[in-house]
């Protein structure tokens, strides 16, 4: 059996257009490159299936003897300059990717001493995040905010900006320990619910109660991450109590909830399959074949790649 490859892995899971644009990439970034590397690109991208003996048997300029590299290193910087490639390929798709760039945009300008332009540049990041509901950013955005302050920023704004920061940073810390009891207490209730333990009487008055906490830290904010994930939730215990016409109505709530959201939608794709597909089981549970019908055509229209 072929021992497996991660860079053959990466290449086979790459579009069309990836493919062209790592050629391009590496011809406009890097004109010196030993193009070594594109052939074994391409003998990875025409091989079907991974077979070391062959790659070496192909490659030329003497792989693996005392003056080349071997296969093993050759595969390593290949599979690096892919996901460089893919980084810029994918550069501002996703709002997650943007707040990225900016983080980086805002050490380089820091590093040059830049310190209102790293300002403005943390918070574009920062509405991001607001917007998006992507608090697991917020700590690094504190981070720097307070760096920035100690760096000068602090020089050119007044005690009431300061006081304002801090008063911010306890309102987003009091919301981010909430979203992350919010993960911890959804993990139990899926855990319950995969070991389909709900039949004991015990752990189906638990799941009740942890519902109800979701139930309460929904009712807290107005959030699209609080409303989506205790629907979710609190659909799976209908399911596994075999109450499948409500099982129905929360995901077909569910749907119209997310569709109201198309900018999450983008963000959070996997998470709406998810919910689509559950959708989908429940029209098929409780007979709804018509509907089902026109909602395989909508999930057709989801990218093959990301179902």
């Amino acid at each position: 059996m072929n021992k497996k490859n991660f860079v053959f892995e990466l290449i086979k899971s790459l579009q069309m257009s990836e493919k062209r644009y790592f050629k391009v990439f590496v011809h406009q970034n890097n004109k010196k490159e030993d193009p070594v590397y594109l052939r074994l690109f391409d003998l990875y991208d025409q091989s079907k299936e991974y077979d070391k003996k062959y790659i070496v048997e192909q490659m030329i300029n003497g792989v693996g003897n005392n003056n080349q590299p071997t296969i093993e290193s050759r595969n390593n910087y290949l599979y690096n300059l892919i996901l460089k490639s893919l980084r810029s390929y994918n550069a501002g798709k996703t709002a997650s990717r943007q707040i990225v760039e900016l983080l980086l945009n805002v050490d380089a300008l820091f590093e040059k001493g830049l310190i209102e332009q790293s300002q403005k540049q943390l918070m574009k990041a920062e509405k991001i995040v607001q917007k998006y509901e992507l608090f697991h950013f917020s700590t690094e955005i504190d981070f720097w905010m307070i760096r920035l302050i100690n760096s000068g920023f602090g020089n050119q704004t007044s005690l009431d900006t300061h006081k304002q920061f801090v008063k911010d940073c306890n309102v987003k810390l009091d919301f981010v320990k909430d979203y992350y009891q919010l993960w911890n207490v959804s993990k139990q209730v899926k855990l319950m619910h995969a070991g389909r333990n709900l039949r004991n009487t015990l752990s189906t008055e638990t799941s009740h109660e942890l519902i109800e906490e979701l139930r309460g830290l929904k009712d807290k904010y107005n959030s699209f991450v609080f409303n989506s994930n205790f629907g979710i939730l609190d659909a799976s215990q209908h399911y596994y109590s075999n109450n499948f016409k409500e099982y129905y109505r929360i995901y077909k709530e569910q749907i119209q909830y997310w569709n109201e959201f198309p900018h999450q939608k983008k963000e959070r794709i996997d998470l709406y399959i998810n919910v689509y597909n559950n959708f989908m089981n429940a029209c098929f549970l409780i007979g709804k074949f018509d509907e089902l019908k026109i909602h395989l055509e909508i999930f057709k229209e989801i990218p093959q790649k990301l179902r």
